[in-house]
């Protein structure tokens, strides 16, 4: 259930616990997704050892940042999501979307500046039920676009 690099959820786990709490919605949720931009570069400059430690920072920084009854999860590589049930559209996500953005930034600009990483954000807010294949569709169009128009962003949709 746990990914042991970074203790966030594996993909295994965080499919059973969005499906979970899907199931029982009620309110508004958001669902994002999280990409590290040119991670490669880190681990093929500074080393495996330093991409492991930059992948346990970013998920300590989601964890600082988000709410304990949300969902952390590692998809794979240096891709996550997250899942926030009961979750209004508004601002103080956007803060601290932000916030994960340019801490990063500057974790990357102060131990890794040669790998020019960042880290983008693509999510939806909804109120009707999907699975976790349907959201992760839908948030990874989102993302895809962030990747395409501005790295080291987000943007999210409301559907």
């Amino acid at each position: 259930m746990k990914d042991p690099l970074t203790g966030a959820y594996n993909r295994r786990g965080g499919h059973e616990r969005i499906e979970s709490a899907m199931a029982v919605k009620e309110g508004g949720y958001l669902f994002l997704m999280s990409d590290l931009d040119c991670f490669k570069q880190v681990n093929d400059i500074y080393g495996h050892n330093h991409g492991d430690y930059v992948l346990r920072f970013l998920v300590e920084k989601l964890r600082k940042c988000f709410r304990k009854t949300d969902t952390i999860c590692r998809l794979g590589g240096d891709e996550f999501a997250i899942f926030l049930p009961d979750c209004p559209p508004n601002q103080v996500i956007e803060q601290k979307l932000s916030g994960v953005i340019q801490d990063y930034k500057h974790m990357i600009e102060e131990r890794y500046p040669e790998s020019h990483s960042s880290v983008s954000f693509g999510g939806i807010y909804g109120k009707s039920k999907h699975t976790f294949t349907e959201l992760y569709q839908l948030a990874d169009a989102v993302l895809y676009d962030v990747k395409q128009k501005s790295k080291g962003s987000f943007q999210v949709r409301v559907m």
